[in-house]
């Protein structure tokens, strides 16, 4: 007997089976289709979150404030104090002092008649005016003492730990440069045949790039060039570490500026120029200056100017820049101010009872009084907090 295999049944069963598994792998592509359609909704509302967020911060106003802590600091007349680090960094004449909130994290006592401070970054020095000796600290005390071979005019420090620093000799200014440990980088008389003299200095925060601005008589006139030196590889080569140089027929430069690592505002009377450098100077843009300039602050971001006004009601004008040299405010005012500042996006006026906070786009923040006085504004972490160092303790508050 001859004995047949049913192949139509055999057959059916492996059509069933590819059609359950086209069936799986359709399914599969749309759950995985409406997964990433769902990741994609959920990181679309995230961001509208936070551009939602940040249009609310931005916009918010506040009124009054409330005190969240007092911290005792002692004698705080004859001091001085800055945002630094997680804390405040306190100076006088008699010593200096890192402190957070109640805690003391180091000090270090001596006799200063008129002490000049630098900081950037994790780092701060500071030296006796006509003075040699520079004292360099982080957050976690003395890192170094520098000699200079001249009394010192200026300092300037990196954000790790190089010195510069403009001197005086019975002949010229020099520019005398150290790393942390006192090993001297360099050192000279102006590069202009005695002819010029530095008035302004500015290191990039890596300690390899220092912009220099001299001022020089020719003809009777006094003229400046900014010089820019490079103390890594790339100047290795040449003459002087000197990369580049610009000069101001008809404008003084008093103060140069690195505002980030790789540009630089040269800062005159009438003009102010950026320049990029990355590794060699080039000419960015330009601001013309029309007025006289009161104040000036500036951070990574934007440079702000404060020019006195013709105005008998708003004795002032407040102009704020990006790098770009785009302005992006232009207002009149007339509070009375002692003392500016910027942090992130925001202008912080204040004076001996009052604060004034206006944001880059041109809301007034907060305008009001601080009913114990003020003798420094120390701006926290977020917009609406601050350290106000008063005449006998200092005070966290909220505004609110």
């Amino acid at each position: 007997m001859a004995f047949f295999k049913k192949k139509g049944t055999q057959t059916g069963e492996n059509l069933n089976f590819a059609e359950k598994e086209k069936d799986y792998e359709h399914m599969l592509i749309k759950h995985r289709r409406r997964m990433v359609v769902l990741v994609i909704f959920l990181v679309i509302v995230a961001m509208a979150a936070v551009v939602c967020v940040k249009i609310f911060l931005d916009k918010r106003v506040y009124e009054n404030y409330e005190v969240t802590k007092i911290i005792k600091m002692g004698e705080v007349e004859k001091c001085k104090f800055y945002a630094y680090g997680d804390g405040v960094l306190r100076y006088s004449n008699d010593g200096i002092s890192y402190m957070i909130g109640d805690e003391t994290v180091w000090n270090q006592a001596f006799e200063m008649k008129q002490p000049v401070v630098d900081m950037c970054a994790d780092y701060m020095a500071i030296a006796d005016l006509e003075g040699t000796t520079v004292y360099i600290y982080d957050k976690n005390g003395q890192q170094g003492e520098i000699q200079t071979e001249y009394p010192i005019l200026d300092i300037e420090v990196a954000g790790q730990g190089v010195v510069a620093a403009i001197t005086k000799s019975d002949i010229a200014n020099q520019i005398e440069v150290y790393d942390k440990d006192g090993t001297n980088i360099a050192k000279g008389q102006t590069v202009l045949s005695g002819d010029g003299c530095p008035v302004a200095i500015s290191l990039s925060e890596d300690g390899t790039k220092l912009a220099v601005s001299y001022v020089y008589l020719e003809n009777g006139a006094a003229k400046t060039r900014v010089v820019f030196y490079n103390y890594s590889e790339v100047g290795k080569n040449e003459a002087g570490r000197i990369v580049g140089g610009f000069d101001y027929e008809s404008s003084i430069i008093s103060r140069v500026e690195f505002v980030t690592n790789d540009m630089v505002a040269a800062i005159g009377d009438d003009i102010v120029t950026f320049y990029s450098m990355e590794e060699k100077p080039s000419k960015a843009n330009e601001i013309k200056i029309n007025q006289e300039i009161q104040s000036i602050c500036y951070n990574e971001k934007y440079i702000g100017f404060v020019f006195k006004s013709e105005s008998i009601l708003n004795q002032y004008i407040l102009n704020v820049y990006n790098l770009n040299g785009k302005k992006m405010l232009d207002k009149t005012m007339d509070f009375q101010y002692s003392d500016l500042q910027m942090k992130d996006n925001l202008l912080i006026f204040n004076n001996t009872q009052q604060m004034y906070i206006i944001s880059v786009d041109g809301i007034l923040k907060y305008n009001g009084t601080i009913q114990e006085g003020i003798q420094k504004v120390i701006p926290g972490k977020l917009e609406n907090r601050y350290l106000i160092i008063t005449n006998q303790e200092a005070e966290e508050i909220k505004l609110k």
